[in-house]
């Protein structure tokens, strides 16, 4: 039996992927500097929700070192993303501008 709780994150989740879908559907393919427009944001919205990223992350593992989000799933993506914006123009990316 579903619980009263896991029936509202359900029905959150399914909100949040038909928005989701609906904004895929309004721009599937963004140009080069749309992507990299994004690609920038990810940085500043990881480093000012690290706090409940690291407090989602330990009540989801039972324990999970805060320090550990803050490098692994925190710092470190936020740089994956950055490099990536910075490469965009010369990797891959680049091959599938609009």
């Amino acid at each position: 039996m579903i619980s009263a709780q896991d029936q509202q994150a359900i029905a959150h989740l399914e909100e949040t992927f038909a928005l989701q879908k609906a904004a895929y559907l309004k721009a599937p393919c963004p140009s080069l500097k749309e992507r990299e427009e994004l690609l920038m944001r990810i940085p500043a919205m990881l480093m000012s929700n690290a706090k409940r990223i690291a407090q989602a992350m330990n009540s989801d593992y039972g324990y999970h070192p805060e320090l550990t989000t803050y490098m692994f799933d925190v710092a470190n993506v936020a740089g994956r993303a950055q490099f990536a914006a910075a490469h965009s123009r010369s990797g891959w990316l680049a091959t599938i501008a609009l």
